[in-house]
């Protein structure tokens, strides 16, 4: 069986097999070899029934992860480290330009502004209705 690093998509799942096996008094199912083989399941080994509007599916771990390298490799699947760290890089940007618009305002505003610290909260005083 190819190693999950090699290929996206299994192609003995491809293959639709349907083989008939029976329930134990117990209520144990033996998995046929066909079904083991195609999921990769060796004794010991773990799957997983999932129940969808009464239709059963048989997963192993191994599946899960063919199923999960497939969807985060190639087509529409994106880096999400890449994406991330050129969003915050953006985000850098702009908080520098933010953070230099303030300075030179300030700078700008400190310059024109002549008044004494008294007549600034005089005005203020003024602005707020405090003082007439």
């Amino acid at each position: 069986m190819a190693e999950v690093s090699d290929v996206a998509y299994d192609l003995n799942m491809a293959t639709r097999i349907e083989l008939d096996t029976k329930v134990s008094p117990q209520g144990r199912v033996v998995i046929p070899i066909e079904i083991r083989r195609a999921l990769d399941v060796a004794d010991g080994g773990r799957v997983r029934f999932v129940l969808d509007q009464g239709e059963v599916s048989v997963v192993s771990s191994h599946t899960l992860a063919i199923g999960l390298w497939a969807n985060n490799h190639g087509g529409d699947a994106g880096d999400s480290v890449v994406d991330v760290r050129a969003a915050r890089r953006a985000d850098q940007v702009v908080e520098t330009r933010n953070r230099h618009r303030v300075a030179v305002d300030l700078t700008s505003a400190a310059k024109l502004d002549r008044r004494t610290d008294d007549e600034v909260a005089a005005d203020l005083l003024a602005a707020v209705g405090l003082v007439g």
